[in-house]
């Protein structure tokens, strides 16, 4: 339970009621958006460096995937799963993971006995309905994050009070 409270206590987390102050949540002008397709799944290594790119439904990660410097927008709804041992997730170094508009999108989802899941590095998780769902006892890294107007910042499922 100590961890937990680490975890939390560390992050920056700003309530939902603040999203109407929220900055322009429109798409980045950019000639070179990566659109990501409902019901992807990347089953081999993605690594993204400064790029644009847009999540238009559901995307599982079966591998590793990292994103240093990104801008991500989601669409309404839209989600990141991670799934499988080989799951390693790594949001770093600025990285904006955003709704397009005033929707909300779903939020990551880390299933118990997945890889790493690292957040850091001023990354910010900003207007999702749940920032990250993971399980209790599952293991994540979250330093100098910004968890920023969503309705809930990490939701711990299966928790039972000691």
């Amino acid at each position: 339970m100590k961890t937990i409270t680490k975890i939390i206590l560390m992050l920056a987390c700003i309530g939902w009621s603040e999203m109407s102050k929220a900055q322009n949540m429109n798409m980045p002008a950019n000639d070179n958006i990566i659109t990501v397709s409902d019901g992807t799944k990347w089953t081999s290594e993605h690594n993204f460096t400064g790029a644009v790119l847009k999540i238009e439904g559901t995307l599982t990660i079966s591998a590793v995937a990292y994103f240093s410097k990104c801008k991500v927008v989601m669409a309404k709804g839209a989600s990141i799963v991670m799934a499988g041992t080989g799951a390693v997730l790594t949001i770093t170094n600025n990285t904006h993971i955003y709704s397009a508009g005033t929707d909300t999108w779903a939020g990551i989802l880390k299933n118990k006995g997945t890889g790493l899941l690292t957040i850091n590095k001023n990354a910010v998780i900003e207007n999702a309905e749940n920032a990250l769902t993971t399980e209790t006892g599952d293991t994540i890294t979250i330093t100098d994050a910004v968890f920023k107007n969503n309705k809930n910042g990490i939701v711990f499922t299966d928790f039972q009070k000691h």
